[in-house]
């Protein structure tokens, strides 16, 4: 279901409850947001958890060097696009590129940009291009387990910044 949809949806559910099932509001808004927190795509509630975390690709060289804007820790790691939709996709070991490696390129002259942070991927890498952005696996995994699990955590933030933002001047002026 597209996103738009499904927020469409959420508020109808909302309406509906305030004035036609004379629900309290506070009911009806919980109602509207378990609807939209379970109808939302697991794409888009990934894209969102993940997407601040992830690592894109700046630069490659050959030998298997790739060079990332930020220092990222060294582990296992995936494309983030397979993981958005759900194909399996090698698994990317990243390491520091050595001394030696980073020698290498340099006389080859394939140092661009210089001021990378630059890593090993080893042979198995699959085809890499700029822009790629790339997740840590233990992010992948943590995301799968507390998806459910941080329900009440996710509305009770939602509903804080809600509040903060509406119930506070309404409270004020009533």
């Amino acid at each position: 279901m597209d996103v738009l949809a499904v927020a469409a949806v959420g508020v109808a559910i909302v309406l509906v409850g305030i004035l036609l099932l004379r629900l309290h509001p506070l009911l009806g808004l919980l109602l509207g947001s378990l609807f939209v927190f379970a109808a939302t795509p697991r794409e888009v509630q990934m894209a969102t958890a993940l997407a601040a975390d992830a690592v894109e690709i700046r630069g490659l060289a050959s030998g298997g060097l790739l060079a990332t804007q930020v220092a990222a820790a060294a582990g296992d790691y995936r494309l983030l696009e397979d993981c958005l939709q759900q194909r399996t996709s090698t698994k990317l070991t990243l390491a520091r590129a050595t001394p030696t490696q980073m020698q290498r390129a340099a006389q080859r002259g394939e140092l661009s940009p210089t001021n990378a942070v630059w890593f090993s991927v080893g042979p198995q890498a699959p085809p890499l291009t700029r822009g790629m952005r790339l997740v840590a696996e233990e992010d992948v995994q943590r995301f799968d387990q507390t998806r459910w699990t941080s329900l009440g955590g996710k509305l009770s933030a939602g509903f804080a910044k809600t509040f903060v933002k509406l119930g506070i001047p309404v409270t004020m002026a009533a």
